[in-house]
């Protein structure tokens, strides 16, 4: 795929995300195939999903700061240790490289996803158009 469509779909949704991010949600779920459309920033592989949902965490960085600032560390335990015991593994790994892609998609984006879904969609309306898009 040439590479100027990624780059004009990629500035379309940030577009989007900054004057509706929960129009980024409902578009990221929407798009979820958009895992195989795959490309390259700095050398570092991506895939325009990823892209999607990191545009989403740039733009909405003050939303998750306020709201994720006084929370007790308790709460997200737990998901801490799960995130903590997938980057020892690949620092263990022999394959550093394949397993440092599989911790940053399967692991980093989905986790950081959840939060911004818990941030974003915050009424029962909203939530119904989750659903919608699914």
């Amino acid at each position: 795929m040439p590479e100027y469509l990624i780059i004009v779909g990629l500035l379309f949704f940030a577009t989007l995300a900054i004057l509706r991010r929960e129009y980024g949600v409902y578009l990221i779920l929407l798009l979820l195939p958009s895992y195989q459309i795959r490309f390259s920033v700095f050398g570092l592989p991506m895939t325009f999903l990823e892209g999607m949902i990191l545009i989403l965490a740039a733009v909405s960085f003050p939303l998750l700061f306020r709201q994720y600032r006084n929370i007790q560390i308790s709460q997200y335990l737990p998901i801490l240790l799960f995130l903590l015991a997938a980057a020892i593994s690949v620092f263990v790994s022999p394959v550093r490289l394949a397993a440092a892609g599989i911790f940053k998609a399967f692991f980093f984006e989905a986790i950081l996803f959840y939060f911004l879904v818990r941030a974003i969609i915050d009424t029962p309306e909203k939530v119904r158009r989750l659903f919608q898009a699914l």
